[in-house]
């Protein structure tokens, strides 16, 4: 039966909403399946919380979490990374609740002399980050810091786990690159206990 004139609106915003509805679900097929202790995450999200760091800055406590990001391929925010025989830790951690913005996280960096196992780091480098950008303003640490690593175990394919604690004296920087700034720095001290990633030769 045709439609009246006083119809044809209405239908014509009812086809409207049929067609953005067909074009909202079209490709969009059934989620991907998650692995036991996976999180099903939309793609705007953060990564799957593993771990923590925790401590006192300045003598006001602090705290941070370690994220995966993983979908395919290794994207942890704490792993070890071996080649032609020397292993760095790297462990980057964000402000709880934050979906992972990189303003105010700290990042720690040190060297393995022994390999992956317990004890101490050499060369650690700690970091404060103010901004987005991975060589903005911040505190970094100087040379007196001291990292050790109390647990390091493998748990299975590439992941292990991780304990340990810091000390530092972090100066005022205006970039990574830049000298630290004697007049303006803070102590600081603090944990991590987190999953990582094990991206050296025998775990790939």
């Amino acid at each position: 039966m045709p439609l009246s004139r006083a119809d044809r609106p209405a239908f014509r915003g009812a086809a409207a909403v049929c067609v953005l509805l067909a074009l909202a679900s079209c490709g969009s097929g059934p989620p991907p399946a998650t692995q036991p202790g996976q999180m099903l995450l939309p793609d705007d999200s953060r990564g799957s919380v593993i771990g923590s760091v925790t401590g006192f800055v300045g003598g006001a406590p602090e705290a941070w979490e370690t994220l995966d990001f993983s979908v395919g391929a290794p994207d942890a925010t704490a792993s070890i990374q071996g080649d032609d025989g020397r292993f760095v830790l790297i462990v980057m951690a964000y402000p709880p609740g934050t979906d992972g913005a990189r303003a105010g996280r700290i990042t720690i960096e040190a060297t393995l002399p022994n390999g992956p196992v317990p004890g101490p780091a050499t060369g650690p480098i700690i970091t404060l980050h103010e901004t987005e950008a991975p060589d903005g303003p911040g505190y970094r640490s100087t040379e007196t810091a001291l990292l050790n690593v109390s647990t390091l175990s493998r748990r299975d394919g590439l992941y292990g786990e991780i304990a340990g604690s810091f000390v530092a004296t972090l100066c005022r920087t205006a970039s990574a690159d830049a000298a630290l700034d004697p007049t303006d720095c803070r102590d600081v001290a603090g944990e991590f206990e987190t999953d990582l990633q094990l991206l050296y030769p025998e775990f790939q």
